[in-house]
């Protein structure tokens, strides 16, 4: 009950941008259980460059709104990793015209375990996905979600 009267008393703005990644956090988490990584990366791609938004919703601007909506809807989605996070935010920037970068990276943990993370870059910033010792991994490439169509 505490939740839904926090929900009520944001501003319409705040609870329909929160409302879009909640959906969409929730579908991309979805898509990572049941699809190649490869098909919802190009998904998210896709809908990155598309404005889905109604014509009535209210509009949000700040990347930094962002960021909040999709650390808030991510404790309501199960297995809400890191990539999951990312992928989302990622979408969302690059929709308001943020030039988002998403990064997936590979470290080996100190027991020599291979450890794996994503984050999202704006101006060099990282927005989501920051860690004390990000430094320690190992860049891929950028990925081509052109390779295939879906």
């Amino acid at each position: 009950m505490r939740r839904l009267r926090r929900f009520f008393a944001l501003s319409a703005p705040q609870q329909w941008l929160l409302l879009k990644t909640l959906s969409l956090l929730a579908a991309v988490r979805l898509g990572l259980w049941v699809l190649p990584f490869r098909t919802v990366l190009r998904m998210v791609e896709a809908l990155r460059r598309k404005d889905l938004s109604r014509p009535d919703a209210p509009s949000y601007s700040s990347a930094g709104e962002v960021i909040w909506a999709v650390k808030a809807a991510s404790r309501y989605v199960p297995e809400a990793t890191c990539l999951t996070q990312a992928l989302t935010a990622h979408c969302l920037l690059g929709r308001l015209g943020h030039p988002a970068k998403l990064e997936i990276g590979v470290a080996r943990s100190k027991e020599g375990a291979l450890e794996a993370h994503a984050w999202v870059e704006v101006g060099g910033e990282t927005l989501i996905g920051s860690l004390p010792d990000l430094s320690r991994f190992s860049k891929f490439p950028p990925l081509d979600t052109k390779m295939q169509s879906f």
